[in-house]
């Protein structure tokens, strides 16, 4: 899959996406990738019950920040 800057991403990579409704933008690990979205555990992001926060986005609403490999 690939970034909005058209660069490779990979799953335990971090990438910056925007959170949905607001204008800050957060950062996040790639934990999963299907053919159109990946999911990204945001961090510092815990849901109501305390498990890390989580979230789907389309590879054009990411930047690639740093990869693993």
């Amino acid at each position: 899959m690939k970034d909005f800057l058209g660069r490779e991403v990979k799953v335990g990579d971090t990438v910056a996406f925007a959170q949905t409704g607001y204008r800050d933008l957060l950062t996040g690990n790639v934990t999963k990738l299907s053919p159109k979205t990946a999911l990204i555990n945001v961090t510092g992001r815990k849901d109501w019950a305390g498990r890390p926060g989580q979230t789907r986005r389309e590879s054009s609403h990411m930047v690639l920040i740093e990869s693993k490999a």
